[in-house]
């Protein structure tokens, strides 16, 4: 029997353990089959923060996530001050947060505490959820009653308006009521009084129960009587129309060309309406309402029947949003066109008159967007807190809402707060150069990831996140395995938090493919939209490093697309020989060979596929041609040959280049029966190849994977012998070879565990005989474990068995010494395992962790594995106990990295990371422990 102490000043931790001592062979993985499960995902976790992978989440950047905003959004914003609540309407994710306030209804923190119109903040289901009562198509500026605890939410989609009780709120909690639909299930426009089309905006008028809708496709404002709601009742009065059946559009003192946002100022009962393409916002006396009344003013023109745009004091460009600022009588305009929010005196109005402030620009003749505390890029909605002097701003296209000081205003003034752009997501402070959706872009997450690379030999995964023109670095484990969920470095950006396309040495604009050259730690980077291959050596990585050298552009600032054997036109895919020091990149029409053995900027090709010569760039199907868009290449080292999808020709072609003439033959096709054909078939099946994007090479195993970007399915070949058109013999992504597009309908649009959509690049992975897969259309990367399935034993022929002879007297054998029985395997008692979470508990990544205490979790770690070892135990106990120990070996790990932290923040970071460890490993050692009691 073994026994191990753990010790620490306050415990003692006692594990008994038997069995053998044999080297750890991992845990075993899962053989491939059709349709399997995928093992792992990159780019979604639960929370954006967290190191929880989440298989059901889609969005870019980690998205939808409690901390940003989507596509155009934010789109509009209520502030409950009585209950303390700010409601954000997020259109791109086709939901309402709901932040808590303080009791001066300023903000608590910076991350949305519940969530309208999807059942988490971690959801984005928008058609494919359906027309309901819980859903929303397209949030915009809502309204809230404070007397009765209700939220008037447009859904410009599905032409109504959504009635919550929010007295209480549940996450996806069902409407109560619906105005321009008779049931929540309808989602028809209509020019009626009970119907809509598109409405955009809401203000309520509390003390007279009455609704105002800004109903935009109509060209009109609504009227309701919301003293008590039903389902679909009529409007009492119009405004911009004559009558509810009129769609005028116009630009005079009682008609819109397009009514957008709108306000109610409850003080002076007049309504402010944005006329948005006749660059104008019109006042309404409402005290009492005529239909098809006239304004009573109008700013942004001297008149009503002028329509003209401008940069000046007085003028707009398409303005979108208003609200009128009780406390000093001031109406505030955001000016969409010219990135600014004017603020106008209307205690008095005159037609025409000029504003008196301006945010967003240093003067009333600028217009520049911006990322910045004082700039915006398209403002949209706006409201005001009077209690507070505070104006929320909707920056739409830097998803962000950026809140200034307005109880006193200067031109141009920096912003106070911000809602939806962080620095850090355990500890977030505004961050106002960030820009993207979701919070984005940051560490954790991907938009449109186009391709992946694995450094083996120096456990290191790269990831192609096109959109946001950078490729993501993520430390691996020394078995590849991930370490966490949140990238270490970054290239083609100076940090994780920009984005920005550029034409430099360590810039790039849209990277589709890579490869490693692990044998020299080179990365090469196919730059797409720059036309080029920029070369990386990652001996050592610096987050925005400059890239040593570049091939198909003479410098680094050169984009040339002539075509000739130096230059590249759209560099789409990418495959490195290591051993003959070769790189093979997809260019238009073409395959251009490099033999970087030495590298120099610009050099020409030594050879091309595709093409007889480095000028010519027809397309063709055949066996020495290409189509008009080639992308992923893949290369055999074993064999020397090399893997091209051929797109649009719809078929994957198989060259012998051990050596290469230019514009030489094909030894076989994929996906066609011959290679003058290109039929792209109506349903896919095993020997079908429809569009293919990427490929892969398993020479474990002789297999050749290559992902279908428009069926979304990776298909798997046996290439150990390849004939024309043969048949694939496994698939991924859907459950089986014969399925149509058309079939998917919603299924397309929502995440699982085992689909994909526009699945890309692919990756294989040698040692864990897992495929990662590029799956663009959801944002993010996963793996999956395709063991190849063991091709069966023959039966033997059974040996006859001999006749038997006489049977000689034995001679009495010596009597053996008698193998001691071994003693039984003794479990951690309950006691024990408590006692190690209690070390758990001592381990805190700030410097001041003792040597003893890691030293004992490192002794409990060795103990373990010698379970996972043991013939005594089954192999759910082995799994769970692996689980642990590797959980451990991250403790440790992290706690380290705490330790020697380089700055606050990041140890803050690391600190918060190893909490979750920690919490896991608990977890994990339970988990275990529970399995060895079964």
């Amino acid at each position: 029997m073994t026994r191990f102490l753990f010790k620490n000043t306050s415990s003692l931790i006692t594990l008994y353990i038997i069995g053998a001592f044999v080297s750890y062979a991992g845990i075993a993985h899962a053989e491939i089959e059709n349709g399997a499960n995928a093992s792992n995902v990159l780019g979604q976790t639960v929370k954006v923060s967290s190191d929880t992978p989440e298989f059901e989440k889609e969005g870019l950047n980690n998205g939808p996530n409690e901390f940003g905003f989507n596509f155009n959004g934010p789109r509009g914003m209520a502030i409950d001050t009585v209950g303390h609540r700010l409601f954000v309407s997020d259109g791109g994710n086709y939901r309402v947060l709901v932040f808590n306030l303080n009791n001066s209804n300023q903000l608590v923190d910076f991350e949305a505490d519940a969530v309208l119109g999807q059942d988490d903040l971690k959801s984005a289901d928008g058609a494919e959820a359906g027309v309901n009562a819980s859903t929303i198509g397209n949030p915009a500026q809502p309204a809230y009653d404070a007397t009765n605890n209700l939220l008037y939410v447009p859904d410009f989609s599905y032409h109504r308006v959504l009635v919550y009780d929010v007295t209480t709120i549940t996450n996806g909690e069902s409407a109560v009521n619906v105005l321009g639909q008779s049931t929540f299930s309808g989602f028809s426009s209509g020019t009626t009084a009970s119907t809509m089309n598109r409405p955009i905006a809401v203000s309520l008028d509390s003390a007279n129960d009455r609704l105002f809708v800004s109903d935009s496709g109509n060209n009109r404002v609504l009227v309701f009587d919301v003293s008590t709601v039903t389902n679909g009742e009529s409007a009492v009065n119009v405004i911009g129309q004559a009558d509810f059946t009129s769609t005028t559009s116009t630009t005079s003192q009682s008609r819109f060309k397009a009514a957008a946002y709108i306000n109610y100022d409850s003080t002076n009962d007049r309504l402010f309406v944005v006329d948005a393409t006749s660059n104008r916002v019109l006042i309404f006396d409402v005290s009492a309402i005529t239909n098809g009344e006239s304004a009573i003013g109008v700013l942004g023109q001297t008149n009503y029947t002028s329509s003209t745009a401008g940069t000046t004091q007085s003028k707009f460009s398409n303005p979108s949003g208003v609200d009128y600022y009780s406390t000093a009588d001031i109406l505030f305009v955001s000016d969409y066109n010219n990135n600014r929010v004017l603020s106008f005196d209307v205690s008095t109005i005159t037609n025409g008159e000029n504003a008196i402030n301006v945010l967003g620009q240093a003067d009333f003749t600028s217009s520049g967007s911006a990322t910045s505390i004082n700039q915006f890029n398209g403002t949209s909605n706006i409201k005001s807190d009077s209690a507070n002097g505070l104006l929320y701003v909707t920056d739409i296209f830097n998803h962000r809402i950026v809140i200034f000081d307005v109880a006193t205003i200067v031109d141009g003034e920096d912003a106070v707060g911000i809602i939806g752009q962080y620095d850090d997501f355990t500890t977030p402070n505004a961050l106002y150069t960030a820009s993207g959706r979701n919070a984005g872009p940051h560490s954790l997450g991907f938009f449109d990831p186009g391709d992946i690379a694995l450094d083996e030999s120096n456990h290191r995964l790269f990831v192609a996140d096109t959109q946001n023109n950078r490729v993501l670095v993520f430390n691996l484990e020394n078995d590849n395995s991930l370490t966490d969920y949140e990238a270490d470095f970054v290239l083609g950006q100076s940090d994780f938090r920009s984005n920005t396309d550029s034409l430099t040495q360590s810039g790039m604009y849209q990277p589709y493919a890579l490869c490693i050259d692990s044998n020299r730690n080179l990365l090469f980077v196919a730059d797409h939209e720059n036309s080029r291959v920029l070369v990386f050596d990652t001996d050592t990585i610096v987050n925005g490093e400059n890239a040593i050298n570049v091939l198909g552009q003479t410098d680094f600032t050169t984009e040339d697309s002539t075509v000739n054997q130096a230059t590249l036109r759209s560099a789409a895919g990418i495959a490195c020989d290591p051993v003959s020091q070769r790189i093979f990149v997809t260019d238009t029409r073409r395959i251009l060979v490099f033999d970087v053995s030495t590298l120099t900027d610009g050099e020409n090709a030594v050879n091309v596929i595709g093409q007889g010569d480095y000028t010519s760039n027809a397309s063709g199907t055949s066996d020495s041609a290409l189509s008009s868009a080639v992308r992923g290449l893949s290369y055999d080292s074993d064999n020397q040959r090399l893997f091209i999808a051929d797109t649009s020709n719809n078929r994957v072609l198989i060259h012998n280049v051990s050596s290469i003439t230019n514009g030489q033959a094909a030894s076989f096709v994929l996906g066609q029966s011959t290679f003058n054909t290109s039929t792209k078939s109506a349903t896919p099946d095993e020997s079908s190849i429809s569009a293919p994007w990427g490929v892969a090479y398993d020479s474990n195993n002789d297999r050749l994977f290559v992902s279908e970007r428009q069926v979304s399915r990776v298909i798997v070949h046996d290439t150990s012998s390849i004939s024309n058109g043969q048949s694939a013999k496994y698939v991924l992504g859907t459950s089986s070879f014969n399925y149509s597009r058309e079939n998917l309908s919603g299924f397309l649009n929502l995440a699982t565990q085992g689909n994909l959509y526009y699945p890309e690049g692919l990756t294989y992975d040698h040692t864990n005989n897992e495929i990662w897969v590029a799956d663009s259309g959801f944002n993010r990367v996963l793996s999956f474990e395709v063991v190849p399935t063991p091709t069966p034993e023959p039966t033997a022929t059974p040996t006859p068995t001999p006749e038997p002879t006489a049977t000689p007297t034995p001679t009495p054998e010596p009597t053996a010494t008698p193998t001691p029985t071994p003693e039984p395997v003794l479990p951690p008692t309950k006691n024990e395992i408590k006692e190690a979470q209690g070390l758990l508990k001592s381990i805190k990544g700030k410097g001041s962790d003792s040597e003893e205490i890691k030293e004992s979790i490192q002794e409990l770690i060795n103990s373990i594995d010698l379970i996972k070892d043991s013939d005594e135990y089954n192999a759910k106990s082995k799994r769970k106990f692996s689980k642990a120990s590797k959980l451990l070996s991250r403790v440790l790990k992290v706690s380290e990295s705490a330790s020697n932290a380089s700055n606050k923040k990041k140890q803050r970071r690391l600190t918060k990371k190893l909490r979750n460890i920690k919490r896991k490993a608990k977890k994990a050692l339970k988990a275990a422990r529970k399995k060895l009691n079964e």
